[in-house]
């Protein structure tokens, strides 16, 4: 199926935005590139976005994608060489005038596909995907980021990690926060009394529940916490990949009544 996503506005930039994952599934890199794209449509850019969209059913992902001002072409499931195919045909159909890469695999794909067809693209640094095991991945990354025409960083940290493979000094703009979305004076009640923790004292996590995130380490330190504030909760928002063996360190600990485990929560919930 053709994937057209432009509008004929030739004083317009065509922009796409290459992506491991998307909403409406869970993923700090795909939430970084909604807002990237929402962000630069509303600037006057034509957007256009590739990346799978997991974790949600079809419903789910075309109710999301029909609500969004600018394309959207899912990656489908399948081998490494079904998803190449995919997004050489979407580049050989919209030409875009910059590809932005954002994750390991993007970049990779970016670096074999961009230059056979003399496209631009930029690659942006999140930071764990220069931390990954294995010597074939870590070649793979570090070789799309000295053969990105560009380069961005969401942190110095991130900068740091790649000073080496870059001419010249990677220029950071670090991650934000949606402040029509996320502020001090929405309303937590119903919320609170839904989850029957009404008065309590609420430490919150929202991401992936996962090694590299390392919700344990709350865990470990709540007896201490507990010692300062009896009533306190610890809510753990987020894919319960790790959510048997937090669990089973909860009920070593003997905080296991002060852990909660919410799941994926509907970005609309997140706020509050």
């Amino acid at each position: 199926m053709s994937f057209t996503p432009w509008k004929q506005l030739p004083d317009r930039m065509k922009l796409l935005i290459l992506s491991t994952e998307f909403p409406p599934g869970p993923g700090g890199i795909g939430t970084h590139a909604y807002e990237l794209a929402s962000g630069l449509q509303s600037l006057g850019w034509q957007v256009a976005v590739i990346a799978p969209q997991d974790y949600v059913t079809k419903a789910e992902r075309v109710m999301f994608n029909e609500q969004l001002p600018f394309a959207v072409n899912t990656l489908a499931n399948g081998s490494v060489a079904r998803r190449l195919r995919q997004i050489w045909k979407t580049l050989r159909q919209t030409r875009p005038d910059l590809l932005i890469a954002t994750g390991s695999r993007s970049l990779w794909a970016a670096m074999l596909l961009c230059p056979l067809l003399g496209i631009p693209w930029l690659a942006i640094g999140h930071g764990t995907e220069f931390k990954k095991s294995g010597r074939l991945v870590r070649f793979l990354t570090r070789q799309a980021v000295r053969r990105a025409d560009e380069m961005v960083a969401v942190s110095r940290y991130t900068a740091r990690l790649v000073a080496d493979e870059r001419p010249n000094p990677i220029p950071v703009i670090p991650n934000g926060a949606d402040a029509k979305r996320f502020r001090p004076d929405l309303p937590t009640a119903p919320l609170r009394h839904e989850l029957g923790l009404d008065g309590r004292q609420i430490l919150l996590t929202v991401g992936h529940v996962s090694e590299r995130k390392a919700q344990d380490i709350v865990i470990r330190a709540l007896p201490a916490v507990l010692t300062q504030c009896p009533d306190a909760v610890y809510l753990i928002a987020g894919l319960p990949t790790r959510q048997a063996a937090l669990q089973k360190l909860a009920t070593e600990l003997h905080v296991a009544e002060h852990v909660i485990f919410a799941g994926m929560v509907p970005p609309e919930q997140l706020p509050t």
